[in-house]
C-alpha cells in the first residue's frame, strides 16, 4: 500500500506550502479542506494530490471520512492545519472559532482514535499569543 500524509486544511497558505514539501516524501498527499480561507489552485501543481472538500467540524462525517480513506491508503502522518486563521473574525464571532478550531481538532482527534497514525501534528496558530494591548 503507498505511503500517504493526510494534511487538514492543506490549501491554506502555510497549509499548501508544507503539502509541496511532503510531496517528495509521500506517494499521496491526501488534502482535506472546505476552502472557506483556502484555495484548491494553491494545489495545482501537486501531482501526488488527492483533495477532497469537505467541513471536519463535523464528528460523524469526519469519521467515516477517514475510516474510508484509510481502507484505500496508508495514512502514516496527519498534520492538522484545520482552524481559524481570521483572528479578529473569531473575536466578534466566537462560534466561527469554536467550530472551525476546536471541533475540526475534536473530530480528527476521534476519526483517527480507531486506527491511529505514526505521527499526528498540530500546527498552533497566532492566537495563542492573544492581544498584548498597546505598548
Amino acid at each position: 500500500m503507498e505511503s500517504s500524509v493526510f494534511v487538514a486544511g492543506g490549501a491554506g497558505f502555510i497549509g499548501s506550502n508544507l503539502c509541496y514539501k511532503l510531496s517528495s516524501q509521500y506517494d499521496k498527499v491526501i488534502v482535506v479542506d472546505n476552502l472557506c480561507r483556502g484555495r484548491k489552485s494553491f494545489l495545482e501543481k501537486l501531482d501526488n494530490l488527492v483533495f477532497i472538500d469537505q467541513d471536519l467540524s463535523q464528528d460523524k462525517s469526519t469519521c467515516q471520512l477517514v475510516e474510508d480513506l484509510q481502507k484505500k491508503y496508508h495514512i502514516s502522518e496527519v498534520w492538522h492545519l484545520a482552524a481559524n486563521s481570521d483572528i479578529p473574525a473569531g473575536v466578534s464571532d466566537p462560534s466561527i472559532d469554536l467550530r472551525d478550531t476546536f471541533l475540526t481538532t475534536f473530530s480528527l482527534a476521534n476519526a483517527f482514535e480507531v486506527k491511529p497514525p505514526e505521527n499526528f501534528l498540530f500546527a498552533s496558530s497566532s492566537a495563542v499569543y492573544g492581544d498584548m494591548g498597546k505598548n
